[in-house]
């Protein structure tokens, strides 16, 4: 009987000892990496047709952004940025959107008149904020022509 007894405590010491010895060696969680720095582009360019028009990023870096609109459909469009979103707005003539929000105010830099088969650039200073990328002619909003660009 004191042999079972004193085999009994040997066991169990032998595996709190085992435990703990597991516990301590355990590995500590994983630290997480370091957030990636991701850089914005601060060019883009945008390719318009009949009815579309596409941003190579719809994210950019605030500050100097640079903008190369080309033309492949067979008629003439625009390129104007408005501040916000104004889906919904009338604007001064029937079949466009307001262009309250211009940036620039209503005298701002816009690319008017890119032809069939032609590119054109712009080049403008855009603070933090979302902002739509358009063609307003009329009709040409409503049928796609546009865009939301995020300036970071």
């Amino acid at each position: 009987m004191k042999k079972i007894a004193a085999t009994s405590i040997g066991l169990l010491a032998l595996m709190g000892a085992a435990c703990t010895s597991q516990a301590a060696a355990k590995p500590s969680a994983p630290k997480k990496p370091a957030p990636a720095t991701v850089t914005l582009p601060n060019t883009v360019t945008v390719g318009e047709g009949d009815m579309f028009l596409h941003p190579s990023a719809t994210t950019v870096a605030a500050g100097q952004v640079s903008f190369t609109v080309s033309n492949a459909g067979p008629s003439p469009h625009e390129f104007v940025i408005v501040k916000g979103d104004p889906t919904g707005t009338t604007g001064d003539e029937a079949g466009k959107v307001s262009e309250a929000g211009h940036i620039g105010g209503p005298e701002g830099p816009e690319i008017g008149n890119i032809n069939s088969g032609h590119a054109k650039s712009l080049t403008v200073t855009l603070p933090p904020g979302t902002y739509t990328i358009m063609c307003n002619l009329p009709g040409h909003y409503i049928a796609g022509m546009h865009a939301t660009i995020v300036v970071r």
